[in-house]
């Protein structure tokens, strides 16, 4: 658990209250959190009433439990192929070191799945947190859209987890939300799959896995066309499949070698489709689309920024249908969760950074029931105020459809 002090030298910088949606601004700086008295009450109202971005929810049986949401022949085939042994195979290389990255501690009963029972979940996570809101995004539907299955079982598949995780869980509890998974090799399917369960209310975001092809693409407008139609955003996220598997992502220069290796890089993969979406034409053609990038950091997020920026300002005659700096358009589009976070040696430097980029592009997200996610009354110590508010509620309330 991720638990940033606030020990070190204080904060000296002070800021106004950042607006969603707004345009992009520096040197923003931080409202710092009184730590006595009615502060402390104020700071941990605001940590209260939350919106997470990012919640991981399972099956609780694995591969059989969608089995009574797929059409008879398509479940006859994987019953044959013996598909039900297994829901997210991985190599030995990428897998994390203690053959487990889910907390033990987040399942209903000793040797059950994690996060698989909404009823144990809603004590456990929604309660204890305090949360309004929570987004739920299925790996196990993930890691088949991207490159465990082929195009059309995947597609059907996608179908299978969407139905099981709607019913199961949105119609639970009313707050938990579902970003419904789709199959990112055929657009054209995933398009159809939205279309059929976009309206569900439910849904608050079509969850597109990443692939070995860029999210700017034009393969993907398909997708994005569909998710604009139904007022839903793209989130992004990884699928556990990263380096591992033929058609999943790889990461720049190359294929990592072990699980720290490939977590430690999780911010190259978002920095390198964010400078693509970027520079496509995606914007252009969909200009109401928004991005969640989930579970990338964002600490490297100035810096890519900056460069962006720069890049534009040098060489825009490549790219004459960009006509405002990237930092501004983005803002108006994307957002960033804020976990994993990176935690310097000196607390305050993190906060330096936060000064200079603002909130405005951050969501709360607690990777719940993930070994290293972030409980909200301990991340982020410093932050106080309107900063704190909209991190926490209100930039995750702007991005996904909730009402």
């Amino acid at each position: 658990m991720t638990t940033m002090d606030a020990t070190t030298t204080a904060d000296t910088a002070t800021g106004g209250p950042a607006s969603s949606g707004g345009t992009a601004r520096t040197g923003t700086g931080i409202q710092v959190a009184g730590r006595t008295g009615a502060a402390v009450e104020s700071d941990l109202a605001d940590r209260r009433g939350l919106v997470d971005a990012d919640l991981h929810i399972h099956t609780v049986h694995g591969f059989k439990d969608i089995y009574p949401y797929l059409p008879t022949a398509w479940r006859r085939r994987f019953e044959l192929k013996r598909a039900d042994t297994s829901m997210n195979p991985s190599t030995l290389k990428i897998k994390h070191p203690t053959d487990n990255a889910i907390r033990v501690d987040a399942a209903a009963y000793p040797g059950a799945m994690p996060a698989s029972d909404p009823e144990f979940t809603k004590t456990d996570y929604l309660e204890r947190y305090h949360v309004d809101f929570a987004v739920a995004t299925s790996l196990e539907a993930a890691a088949f859209a991207v490159a465990l299955a082929g195009p059309d079982e995947a597609a059907v598949l996608c179908s299978g987890f969407n139905d099981y995780f709607l019913e199961h869980w949105c119609e639970y509890d009313s707050r938990y939300r579902y970003a419904l998974c789709v199959s990112v090799q055929d657009p054209i399917q995933a398009a159809a799959e939205i279309r059929r369960v976009g309206g569900h209310r439910g849904v608050a975001a079509v969850y597109m896995p990443l692939q070995n092809i860029l999210i700017g693409n034009r393969h993907h407008y398909p997708i994005y066309e569909a998710a604009q139609e139904q007022g839903l955003p793209i989130l992004l996220h990884l699928s556990g499949t990263e380096g591992a598997y033929q058609g999943s992502v790889e990461a720049c220069g190359g294929i990592v070698e072990n699980y720290s290796e490939r977590r430690a890089g999780y911010g190259i993969i978002g920095w390198s489709n964010l400078n693509n979406l970027t520079f496509s034409t995606t914007f252009q053609r969909f200009p109401e689309l928004r991005f969640a990038f989930i579970e990338f950091g964002f600490s490297w997020l100035m810096a890519a920024l900056w460069r962006l920026d720069t890049t534009w300002q040098q060489l825009r005659i490549e790219v004459p249908w960009l006509t405002e700096p990237p930092t501004e358009l983005l803002l108006r589009h994307v957002r960033f969760g804020t976990q994993p976070i990176d935690e310097p040696r000196v607390a305050s430097d993190l906060y330096t950074l936060l000064s200079m980029m603002g909130t405005d592009w951050l969501m709360f997200t607690t990777d719940y029931p993930h070994w290293d996610g972030d409980e909200p009354e301990t991340v982020l110590r410093r932050l106080a105020g309107d900063q704190l508010r909209q991190v926490m509620r209100a930039n995750g309330e702007w991005m996904f459809r909730l009402s």
